[in-house]
């Protein structure tokens, strides 16, 4: 027999996430996809490693939003 706590916590287990596509899979086994840059900004990683790193969110011709980072160091942000 289980308790109430029990009961409610395997009610919940049933639920699943919502699975997100990376940006692989939102290419679609394409090398090139056509898109529209969105929006372009600097963004630092994670606490070990240390730099600026130019990245833009750009719009692919399939709908779906992807981060694609900006090679290169051009003027492209001064």
């Amino acid at each position: 027999m289980s308790t109430i706590h029990q009961a409610a916590s395997l009610k919940n287990k049933g639920r699943r996430k919502k699975k997100r596509l990376n940006a692989l899979r939102s290419l679609f086994n394409s090398p090139q996809k056509k898109g529209t840059v969105f929006k372009c900004r600097i963004m630092t990683p994670k606490k070990p490693n240390s730099a600026k790193r130019k990245i833009a969110k750009v719009k692919l011709s399939n709908r779906f939003y992807i981060l694609a980072k900006i090679k290169g160091k051009g003027p492209f942000f001064k």
